[in-house]
């Protein structure tokens, strides 16, 4: 072999050597920022998800917190604005009930978007406002001829209740804080 084609020979050798070498890292180096760009939007994604859910879990929150509200000026109306007489036809029942109903159903997307603590404060503050109401129903079935409010005739279980409602509100609202990530 002469020398020049033997200098060929290696000059041909290292040159497809450093070619692949090239090719190799390039490879490598590409995989790698693929790797990361890919690990980047999951990261992406996730903090988007996690935002979603948090804000449709504070809507339903806020939405129970709202339709108390109303439960519990409609709760108050009825004890204290309408006489024990006229409570079948001035149409409180029927309002508290549509209120209470709404208040269920808010109740249940609460339960459907959180975690198992904020459930059990829905059926808390569910079965708290059904026992109030039931109460209404027994002060106003024992004074049905009264011309009287019903919180006339039982201050106590009126003060109660709204004390109570207080409670079960606090407890929800501390819950709701606490599963979204904004507890004091």
């Amino acid at each position: 072999m002469t020398d020049t084609t033997f200098v060929a020979l290696i000059t041909a050798t290292a040159t497809l050597l450093s070619s692949s070498i090239t090719g190799a890292v390039g490879y490598l180096a590409g995989r790698h920022q693929l790797r990361s760009q890919e690990l980047l939007q999951n990261a992406q994604i996730a903090a988007g998800r996690e935002a979603s859910i948090r804000e449709l879990r504070r809507s339903a929150y806020v939405a129970v917190l709202n339709q108390h509200s109303v439960v519990e000026r409609a709760m108050q109306a009825a004890w204290e604005d309408t006489a024990c007489v006229e409570m079948n036809t001035s149409g409180r029942y029927a309002e508290l009930a549509q209120e209470l109903n709404a208040l269920q159903e808010r109740l249940h997307l609460a339960e459907l978007e959180g975690s198992l603590d904020i459930a059990a404060r829905a059926a808390r503050i569910m079965a708290f406002e059904s026992k109030c109401m039931a109460d209404l129903l027994t002060v106003v079935k024992e004074n049905h001829a009264s011309s009287r409010p019903p919180r006339y005739h039982a201050q106590e279980v009126s003060t109660a209740s709204l004390t109570g409602r207080i409670d079960v509100r606090d407890s929800f609202i501390e819950t709701a804080r606490r599963v979204l990530g904004t507890a004091f």
